[in-house]
């Protein structure tokens, strides 16, 4: 695995690379564009041209920077990235199964380990082609992708109930403690400070 230390105002970063930020001084903005999102495939052709990462030019990096001081809303920094692209009109490129999938797993409550049967059962195929599929499509592995949901939806849960155990037994995690090693795992940083940032 090679590793790679650079000093930058910004970077872009592909999914599914591990990666550690250093913060020296100041505050850090992080941007996680969802890969099913409608302008990730545009993000990743603009900035990436097919490499793990790529660091942005500083005028770049200031907008986005202005853009979240002076108007603190994320909708505002993803509209001001699309204006960076030029990007008007964007149709996805995802395999209308995987869209079905990935709009089915958004509205269940909890990720159970029976999910991807039955995902694949929907899409009419086999787990294994499902899998194969899914990663295709999304760009990190089915099973990544679905912790991913699960954190997402036990912070959800968390802001409605107040409780960590409920929020990680809700969203399919076997305990918070499986909650707390999956983040650590993920992204190098404790669920606590996870959830606060």
């Amino acid at each position: 695995m090679n590793h790679y230390e650079f000093e930058a105002d910004g970077v872009c970063i592909d999914s599914d690379v591990l990666h550690t930020a250093y913060v020296t001084k100041g505050e850090l903005l992080i941007c996680l564009f969802d890969k099913t999102s409608l302008f990730a495939d545009a993000l990743s052709r603009r900035y990436l041209k097919e490499q793990n990462y790529a660091v942005l030019g500083e005028e770049t990096v200031q907008i986005i920077r202005d853009t979240w001081l002076e108007i603190h809303s994320l909708a505002a920094v993803d509209e001001a990235i699309i204006s960076m692209l030029g990007i008007k009109d964007i149709s996805s490129s995802t395999d209308e199964r995987i869209q079905n999938a990935l709009e089915t797993l958004k509205n269940y409550e909890s990720v159970d380990p029976d999910c991807i049967k039955a995902l694949a059962s929907d899409a009419g195929i086999s787990v294994s082609r499902f899998s194969h599929l899914f990663k295709e499509n999304v760009g990190i592995a089915l099973r990544r992708y679905l912790a991913l949901e699960k954190i997402r939806k036990s912070y959800i849960r968390l802001l409605k109930s107040g409780s960590i155990t409920d929020a990680a037994m809700t969203a399919g995690f076997d305990s918070p403690s499986h909650l707390a090693a999956t983040c650590k795992r993920m992204f190098g940083i404790s669920m606590t400070d996870f959830f606060k940032s």
